[in-house]
C-alpha cells in the first residue's frame, strides 16, 4: 500500500515562492508590451500628421497651379483679341488705343487687364518674323503681363507659406495687317468645277461620249490670298456658249453672260460630284467653290445651296462651307456686290461653269476679277 505523500514545509514555501516569481513576471511581461504599443502607436499618429502636412501642402500648391494656368488662359485669350483689334490700327495710328480699349474691358483673374504703351509694338511681319517699329508697318505685337513687378501678380493662397505671395504670367499675340487685293482670272466654258483633284487621263462618261477631265478642270484663282474669315468680291464679264455644236450647226442662241439663263440646271450625273456639292440654280453662269488643301474625291458632298428663287440669287451675304458650290453670276445682285466670307480650311478657290454634263463642247470665256477686303489674321500666339 503506497503511502500518502506529503509536502515538507521547506518545498511549500519554495513552490509559493516560484509561483509568485511567475506572477510578477508575467506582470512585468504585460506592462513591456502595453509599453511597446503605445510607444508604436505614437510614432504612427507622427508619421501619419507629416503625411498629412505634405499631402495638405502638395493639394494646396495644386490649387494655385490650376489657379495660374486659368489665369494665363484668360490672358491670352486676351492678348489674342487685343491683337486682331490693335492691327486694324496700323495705318491710322490708333493700334494702342485699340488695343487697350480690348484689354480694359476683359478681366483675368477678377481684375481688369492694364496695357502699357511698350506692350503694344507696332512693326513688319515678313511671313515668318515680326520685327518692332520697321516699315512697312503691317502687324502690331501685344505683349500681355500680371506680374508682381507691375503690383498685379496673380496671387497665392498656400505657395505664400514658402514665400511666393504671387505668380507672375506673360502671354503675346502678333497680327497682321492686309489691304484690299485684287487679282483677275479668265474662265473658260469647259471649266467643270467637280473635276477638280481628279487625275489626268479620268474620263467622264455619258451617251455621246466622255469628257477627258485634263483640259476641263476648274480654273484656280491666283494672285490674291484666300484667307478664312476673310470677305470677297467678284465682278465678272464675258460670255460662255454650252454647244459648239449647237452654235454651228443649229442656229445659235446658246451664248449666256456670267449671270446665266433662265432655266436652272444641277448635275446631271450625281455620281461625278466626286465630294463637291451639287448647284441648284441657273444654267450657263459662273460659279464657284472653296476647298482646302486634300483632295476632294471620295468626301461626301454638302448639301446643295438652293438658287433656284431670286431672293436668293440676289442676296448680298452668304458663308458658304468647304466644297459648297455657291453663285458667283456678274458678283453684283439688286443690292450690290455680294460679300462672301471664305470658310474655315479654305486654301483655294475655284471658277467653273454650271453646266449639266459635257464640258467638252463648251466655248467662250468669262473674266473676274476677284477682290479681297481688307482683313486682320492672328499669326501668332503663345
Amino acid at each position: 500500500m503506497r503511502q500518502p505523500y506529503y509536502k515538507s514545509a521547506w518545498a511549500i514555501s519554495r513552490d509559493e515562492t516560484f509561483a509568485g516569481e511567475r506572477a510578477r513576471g508575467i506582470a512585468l511581461n504585460r506592462s513591456s508590451v502595453l509599453n511597446n504599443l503605445s510607444c508604436r502607436r505614437g510614432i504612427v499618429l507622427i508619421y501619419v500628421m507629416v503625411l498629412f502636412v505634405m499631402l495638405t501642402m502638395i493639394a494646396s500648391l495644386a490649387i494655385d497651379y490650376g489657379r495660374v494656368q486659368s489665369a494665363r488662359g484668360s490672358l491670352c485669350k486676351i492678348a489674342d483679341a487685343s491683337a486682331r483689334a490693335s492691327a486694324w490700327g496700323v495705318s491710322d495710328n490708333t493700334y494702342f488705343a485699340k488695343a487697350q480699349a480690348i484689354a480694359s474691358a476683359s478681366v483675368v483673374d477678377g481684375l481688369p487687364l492694364t496695357l502699357n504703351a511698350t506692350d503694344v509694338t507696332r512693326g513688319n511681319w515678313n511671313g515668318t518674323t515680326f520685327t518692332a517699329n520697321a516699315t512697312p508697318y503691317n502687324a502690331v505685337k501685344v505683349t500681355a503681363t500680371r506680374s508682381a513687378n507691375r503690383g498685379t501678380g496673380i496671387p497665392t493662397l498656400f505657395a505664400s507659406i514658402m514665400g511666393r505671395s504671387t505668380m507672375d504670367i506673360h502671354a503675346s499675340a502678333i497680327a497682321t495687317f492686309q489691304t484690299t487685293q485684287t487679282s483677275s482670272n479668265n474662265v473658260a466654258g469647259g471649266t467643270a468645277l467637280w473635276y477638280a483633284d481628279l487625275a489626268n487621263g479620268t474620263q467622264i462618261s455619258d451617251p455621246w461620249g466622255y469628257d477627258l477631265v485634263d483640259g476641263l478642270k476648274p480654273q484656280q484663282a491666283s494672285g490674291i490670298p484666300i484667307v478664312p474669315g476673310a470677305v470677297m468680291n467678284f465682278n465678272a464679264s464675258g460670255a460662255v456658249s454650252w454647244s459648239e455644236w449647237t452654235e454651228t450647226n443649229g442656229g445659235g442662241g446658246t451664248y449666256n453672260g456670267p449671270e446665266g439663263s433662265q432655266w436652272n440646271t444641277s448635275q446631271a450625273q450625281p455620281q461625278y460630284l466626286n465630294g463637291i456639292s451639287d448647284f441648284h440654280g441657273p444654267g450657263g453662269s459662273l460659279i464657284a467653290v472653296f476647298l482646302d488643301s486634300s483632295p476632294s474625291a471620295g468626301k461626301t458632298p454638302p448639301d446643295a445651296i438652293d438658287y433656284s428663287t431670286n431672293a436668293a440669287l440676289n442676296k448680298n451675304t452668304l458663308s458658304p462651307t468647304l466644297r459648297q458650290v455657291f453663285y458667283v453670276g456678274t458678283g453684283s445682285g439688286t443690292d450690290g456686290l455680294r460679300n462672301i466670307t471664305v470658310p474655315n480650311g479654305a486654301t483655294r478657290l475655284m471658277f467653273g461653269y454650271a453646266d449639266a454634263w459635257i464640258w467638252r463642247d463648251n466655248i467662250g470665256s468669262f473674266s473676274v476679277t476677284s477682290t479681297v477686303k481688307s482683313y486682320v489674321k492672328l499669326v501668332q500666339s503663345k
